[in-house]
């Protein structure tokens, strides 16, 4: 969700960015699930092309900035990647506290908040790079 978020928020302001997403504990291939759909689907977006990829050397060397979603998540590509200056987690890096907490299969109302979250932080993220 938060990669297509943040695509839609930097379209909208003309910024030219190479967003992606990859995740440390995933697959390479995997679809989005259903809520997830459905919850970007509520404010207008896609995700029926989705394919997951793991993170990767490449990927982490290539990128000019990296965010987590957790605490955890940026521990482990610091480990995993070595200690790099560019690994923040989303509210770290919108000046807010608290890790966005995966709603992988809960209710629809879990991706629904975890959206609004994103989003919500997201739009800071997006200014403070403008």
């Amino acid at each position: 969700m938060a990669e297509i978020i943040l695509k839609d928020l930097a379209k909208k302001r003309n910024l030219d960015l190479n967003i992606s997403s990859a995740g440390i504990i995933t697959i390479d291939g995997l679809s989005a699930s259903e809520n997830s759909k459905k919850a970007v689907e509520e404010i207008g977006l896609n995700l029926n092309d989705f394919k997951s990829r793991v993170l990767n050397k490449e990927i982490v060397e290539r990128a000019d900035l990296i965010l987590t979603m957790t605490e955890a998540h940026k521990t482990s590509i610091e480990d995993d990647f070595g200690d790099i200056k560019k690994v923040f987690t989303i509210s770290e890096y919108s000046e807010e506290i608290g890790d966005i907490a995966d709603p992988y299969g809960l209710p629809l109302y879990f991706y629904e908040e975890c959206r609004n979250q994103i989003e919500n932080k997201l739009k800071t993220i997006i200014k403070k790079i403008q």
